[in-house]
């Protein structure tokens, strides 16, 4: 199956797969990007096997597992950063749960297709903005990879411009 068949049949799909690990190395970038103080209030809202949740660094750590009874859409509790690998099909709701949580600083790691003018507006919409950036690449998964820290008030790094350029497409 070529590029453009396996990018149809990921869209198209009844059941979304949205179970992928995250690499221990992947887990410890993400750790070090958050820059976590052993007084933040810190959760893992995904912690599947716990590659990130086991190794936060000394913090007020919690965790969500839909497998385990504890649904991040059900958290409400206080946090100061957010660390996680989330359901791709869900990442709209995912920020919007995230902002509404009112953290200092989330770092997930997410699909490059994934992040779009549209998410990066919500999270302006709530002053968070992209502060940090790294794109990378993960064995198995779909495409480039791309961790991103977004921080509450802090100086964004990217501009988007919405503008649509080039001659209107004629039928």
């Amino acid at each position: 199956m070529n590029k453009l068949g396996r990018i149809r049949a990921i869209k198209d799909r009844d059941e979304p797969n949205d179970i992928f690990h995250t690499p221990l190395a992947v887990a410890k970038k993400m750790i070090a990007m958050a820059d976590i103080a052993e007084t933040d209030r810190v959760i893992d809202p995904c912690r599947g096997e716990g590659v990130i949740y086991d190794n936060l660094p000394t913090c007020l750590k919690s965790w969500c597992e839909i497998t385990e009874g504890r649904d991040f859409f059900d958290y409400d509790e206080e946090a100061d950063i957010i660390v996680a690998n989330p359901p791709f099909s869900l990442l709209t709701r995912w920020l919007q749960k995230s902002v509404y949580l009112s953290p200092k600083k989330m770092i997930f790691v997410i699909g490059l297709l994934n992040l779009t003018v549209k998410r990066l507006k919500l999270m302006e919409e709530h002053g968070y903005f992209l502060t940090k950036m790294e794109l990378i690449c993960i064995r198995g998964w779909f495409g480039t990879t791309v961790l991103v820290l977004f921080e509450k008030g802090g100086k964004g790094i990217i501009k988007f411009d919405t503008e649509w350029y080039g001659e209107k497409v004629k039928n």
